[in-house]
């Protein structure tokens, strides 16, 4: 009955989105799906059907507005970046959202895509049901100016087979905010979420997250991280800067880094997580927080009901003046002791 009612959701939802002004976008015959300016043809609370193959899709001028946005729907399977370099899908604009329904996909056997789902400096924008492989980079964002650049939200997403991190570039599954921390303070998202991903198989970091005032991971599972074995780009999640983050109910494994690397001041929340197995290469540690302290604001970190099986080093690493909380926080296999540096434990 669950899954029936599933299915008649779907049915009504697309049935809806059919209803509404939609235009159908086919890949043209060199395969791309170029668009210099959507906003000149299509308008707030249209759709855009995607169905079949293409090479490329670029959407660019992708203007909706908080009550009508663009959405850009995948009405039949699509798949995307057979035969591309650099990017697979491109979209750029404001309130819009890509409804990948479960059947598309983003990949190019040869791994020539350096960003496999590139939403530029977009704002207000959402990506759910799209499958990510064999890339630099899985989904990238990259916030244009203002502290209050906008919300993001990418759900039920699959990213796997991130390949590409070396000493002079970087390796995400999902990269969200400036790529210049010094930037941090002035340039960001309001608010990210990232909820009911799988991300596996990524040479460099799972998620990371910079310069975003609220961040909620939850129900997000990474196997599989920093494969490639290089410093600060070997964790499951990396806070950066100005970031408050709120993860929870996820599970991260097998990684040669930190299931979560804190680098930021503010509140810092951690619930009913799971990290099993991480840290293994030399003098890592399951949890590593290291605030970069902004002019204003200190770090308030605290772990709740969390599981630590295995760390080269510590389970959780602290190099702040100010403690870490642990409430109900079971350490096991931790290679030179449960925790280091200011730390208080309550049950």
């Amino acid at each position: 009955m669950k899954y029936f009612l599933c299915i008649l959701l779907l049915l009504a939802n697309a049935t809806a989105l059919l209803a509404q002004r939609s235009h159908r976008m086919p890949p043209r015959s060199n395969g791309e799906l170029y668009i210099p300016n959507v906003s000149a043809t299509i308008k707030p609370g249209d759709t855009i059907l995607l169905s079949g193959k293409y090479k490329i899709i670029n959407l660019n001028e992708v203007n909706g507005t908080a009550e009508k946005p663009i959405v850009i729907y995948a009405w039949h399977p699509v798949t995307v970046g057979v035969g591309a370099s650099n990017y697979g899908i491109m979209v750029q604009g404001r309130y819009w959202k890509f409804l990948g329904a479960g059947h598309t996909t983003v990949y190019n056997p040869d791994y020539t895509l350096n960003v496999l789902f590139n939403a530029g400096n977009s704002r207000f924008f959402s990506i759910d049901s799209v499958s990510l492989r064999n890339g630099q980079v899985g989904i990238f964002a990259l916030p244009a100016d203002s502290a209050t650049h906008g919300d993001v939200r990418i759900t039920n997403c699959s990213i796997a087979q991130i390949k590409g991190a070396r000493t002079a570039g970087k390796s995400q599954a999902i990269h969200i905010g400036a790529t210049n921390v010094a930037l941090a303070d002035t340039v960001g998202y309001r608010s990210v979420q990232i909820a009911h991903c799988s991300l596996s198989g990524i040479d460099g970091v799972g998620i990371q997250v910079v310069g975003t005032r609220t961040t909620l991971i939850e129900d997000v599972r990474i196997d599989s991280f920093g494969r490639a074995a290089l410093p600060f780009q070997n964790s499951g999640i990396v806070v950066g800067p100005h970031v408050a983050l709120q993860l929870q109910q996820s599970h991260i494994s097998t990684g040669t880094g930190p299931a979560v690397s804190i680098f930021s001041a503010g509140v810092q929340r951690i619930a009913q997580c799971v990290f099993m197995q991480t840290a293994t290469a030399a003098d890592q540690d399951a949890v590593y927080i290291e605030q970069k302290q902004s002019k204003d604001a200190v770090a308030n970190i605290t772990l709740t009901d969390v599981q630590i099986n295995g760390a080269n080093r510590y389970g959780v690493h602290n190099v702040l003046a100010k403690p870490v909380r642990l409430i109900r926080v079971q350490i096991s296999k931790a290679g030179k002791a449960k925790t280091f540096g200011p730390v208080v434990l309550a049950k």
